[in-house]
């Protein structure tokens, strides 16, 4: 289905939600604000089909759990058949299987969160040599499976030592973690995360986790670039969808 603008189409937004559910709701609060609107009818159509259910992304990647794939196509062809012409996920792991999904759907587009990231920085060091080192936060099924490297191609990145790594999983599903509501416990932790990654070398910190992007959304750090992958979806979507 497309909703008609004048003689332009805007085309339906899909969202798999549940990864988790509030990396769903901050993609839909930067929808909304990158959205150029006067009023109500202005703002685009989106569908959210929020599926906490399915199983954790990382746990699978680490041979410790359910394959995630079939519920988050289900998901996908739900969003489909209800009208959505393009579809995007809040979840940087769930990525690994970007692939798989969109060889699923049947006419719908999934946009890429790593793809449209790696435009983004492009187009922002296009033509700085050398190119600025990367840190990456993100869970440990990202790191292991070298996700971003796959689509970063010429990028250098560094990555956290074993023992941060543990304290960012801490940070995101720990008794205290994002995913448990807590705030002020994960923010610390990322803070310092980020400032180790920085030690080290990294000139921009891609926040590579959902969760870590909404703990870390409004830091600033004078010394280091921090760049949030959900933003940048949300900005393509936009872009997309929004007639001129």
């Amino acid at each position: 289905m497309q909703i008609k603008a004048g003689q332009k189409h805007i085309k339906k937004i899909g969202i798999i939600g549940g990864m988790g559910p509030m990396a769903t709701l901050d993609l839909y609060d930067w929808i909304i604000k990158l959205t150029p609107a006067r009023k109500d009818q202005d703002h685009l159509p989106v569908i959210i089909n929020n599926a906490p259910q399915i199983p954790d992304r990382t746990s699978f990647l680490l041979g410790e759990g359910r394959d995630p794939r079939p519920e988050i196509l289900s998901a996908a062809l739900e969003l489909e058949r209800g009208g959505a012409k393009i579809i995007a996920m809040p979840c940087n792991t769930a990525h690994c299987f970007a692939n798989f999904i969109q060889r699923g759907l049947k006419k719908a587009e999934l946009i890429n969160m790593l793809t449209e990231t790696k435009k983004y920085l492009d187009g922002q060091f296009l033509g700085t040599l050398p190119k600025p080192k990367l840190g990456l936060l993100a869970t440990t099924g990202t790191i292991k499976t070298n996700l971003y490297q796959k689509y970063f191609q010429g990028w250098h990145f560094i990555l956290p030592d074993e023992t941060t790594q543990n304290s960012v999983m801490d940070a995101i599903y720990g008794k205290n973690g994002i995913k448990s509501g807590r705030t002020k416990y994960p923010r610390q932790i990322l803070r310092q995360a980020a400032e180790h990654l920085h030690k080290n070398g990294a000139e921009v910190i891609i926040l590579g986790c959902s969760e870590i992007s909404l703990s870390l959304k409004n830091e600033k750090n004078n010394s280091v670039c921090y760049i949030n992958p959900i933003k940048i979806l949300a900005k393509a979507l936009v872009g997309k969808c929004k007639p001129n």
